[in-house]
């Protein structure tokens, strides 16, 4: 069951993908509107939720759906779709190519599949619990890097006024203790690249389930770990996240709350 769903819905996120691709570059002013939170929404973002979750149902109707765009619907057949048709908006308003559509699937709560694909790239990444994380079918691992000071580091900063302060105090610190830091502006995009083995770590402070549920089971099913500020284990309620390979995951955790305390 859970196979089928994945296939099928790679399929549906390839396509939705390539359309929002070629609006991305074809369209001569991008529509928007600025949220309450002060994130973007643009007409693309409404209009490929809707697609992605017309076509899924059509093969599943008894699914539910939980939408970053305001996509609810009940399940009836145990199975729930956590979307978000494109991470990165700010990015996508100002026409820069780092943004994905993210789709995780969660079985009795539980996350038994995420899909990310990458339009601006044509690159699909896709896992499934207790049988990996791949991409266009070659098989994902973290990276082995042993030492804090040698890590490259990714930090998303979300749109959010209560956590500004803690983001401006966690981010020297962090960048004093690795090797490099970088901000994408696409949370979905960084944790891809942990799980990839790219990148050695991500601290992230405000995003939400659909920002990262699919990434969170990438990097857990390529070895690596997910988890709060406190060290425990990443659930869809966390504010907050690291995410990492094992050998670095109590380093980071020593700077953050060092910082934080």
């Amino acid at each position: 069951m859970i196979n089928q769903r994945v296939k099928i819905a790679n399929k549906i996120i390839q396509d939705v993908g390539k359309s929002i691709n070629q609006n991305f570059y074809s369209v001569f002013k991008i529509e928007k509107e600025i949220k309450p939170d002060k994130t973007f929404v643009t007409g693309e973002d409404k209009r490929a939720e809707k697609q992605i979750v017309t076509k899924i149902l059509e093969h599943f109707p008894d699914d539910g759906f939980i939408g970053e765009e305001g996509a609810d619907k009940n399940s009836k057949s145990d199975f729930t779709w956590i979307l978000d048709p494109i991470d990165g908006t700010s990015n996508f308003v100002y026409r820069i190519p780092l943004y994905t559509s993210s789709l995780a699937l969660r079985y009795k709560q539980q996350t038994v599949a995420g899909i990310i694909y990458l339009p601006s790239f044509d690159q699909l990444h896709y896992s499934i619990k207790d049988q990996g994380f791949f991409t266009e079918n070659k098989k994902n691992s973290v990276s082995e890097t042993k030492k804090l000071a040698e890590a490259m580091t990714l930090f998303a900063i979300p749109h959010k006024d209560q956590l500004l302060e803690k983001n401006l105090n966690l981010y020297p610190e962090i960048l004093k203790s690795t090797k490099k830091i970088r901000l994408l502006g696409c949370v979905s995009y960084e944790m891809l690249q942990v799980a990839i083995g790219l990148c050695d770590g991500l601290v992230n402070i405000g995003s939400t389930a659909w920002d990262v549920e699919a990434a969170v089971l990438m990097i857990r099913e390529a070895g690596g770990v997910v988890c709060d500020f406190e060290g425990k284990e990443w659930t869809p309620q966390t504010g907050e996240l690291i995410a990492t390979n094992k050998n670095l995951k109590d380093q980071y955790l020593e700077i953050v709350n060092n910082t934080l305390k």
